[in-house]
This record gives structure tokens, sequence and C-alpha cells, in this order.
């Protein structure tokens, strides 16, 4: 099974081995892929020419095997087969856990450890969670 979820700008792709793959608009860092010059800054025009926008699927570099994914507004999360969520974007409204910035590259979000978490689903600004 393949899962495939787009927002306005980028696309997100779980495939049936765990590895997700991304493309699209990288504005906040939300594609969870580092491109020259760090992540691209929000913009308001519709006709980008950003040298941050992937054009082809990249694979987001994650240290284990995704069962799920979710994507936010500006933010994206995984749920790994060892309980743990892994989330990258933009922070700053705390939707990464205690991460108050920008991060570009996916990490194991601190808060979720230990908790058994079964469902994880990324909202506008905010985190989800099942245990």
């Amino acid at each position: 099974m393949v899962v495939w979820l787009e927002a306005v700008s980028c696309s997100l792709t779980l495939s049936a081995g765990g590895k997700v793959f991304v493309c699209g608009q990288n504005e906040y860092g939300v594609l969870g892929v580092p491109v020259l010059g760090g992540y691209s800054p929000p913009s308001r025009s519709l006709l980008s020419t950003d040298p941050g926008n992937i054009t082809a699927p990249a694979l987001v570099q994650i240290d284990s095997i995704i069962r799920s994914i979710s994507m936010g507004l500006y933010h994206a999360l995984a749920l790994s087969v060892n309980g743990s969520v892994v989330g990258w974007g933009d922070g700053s409204a705390g939707a990464l856990g205690f991460v108050p910035t920008t991060v570009v590259t996916p990490f194991v979000i601190a808060a979720f450890e230990g908790l058994n978490i079964s469902v994880v689903e990324a909202g506008e600004y905010v985190t989800l969670a099942i245990c």
C-alpha cells in the first residue's frame, strides 16, 4: 500500500516499504529535505520560482521504518513502527513539541517518547496523538 498526501503546495508519500518521499514547495522546511540555502521562507506568490522547490520525489532521511504520515500547514509528521513520532517543518506555534523554531531535518519528538502512540495527525498548527 502506498499513501499519498497533498497540501496546497507540496506532497508527502509513504512507500510500501516504510520510506517517506516528498516534492513541492519547501516553505518552512515542510518537506524535511535540506535544500541549498536552508529552507524557503513563505512566499506570497503562487508562481514562485524559488530554488527551494523540489520538483521530483526526494527521500526524507528518517532512521526508522514509517507506518503512517500526516501533513499540517507547515509541518509534517511520521509515526514509526516502534511508536516514535518524527516531525519536521515549522515549530513556531508548538506543533513540534517544545521546539519553537523551524527544523529542516526530521527528528524524534521527545514529548511523545514512551507513550505508545498508535495514531498521529498534523493539523494546521497542531499535532495530535492517540495512545
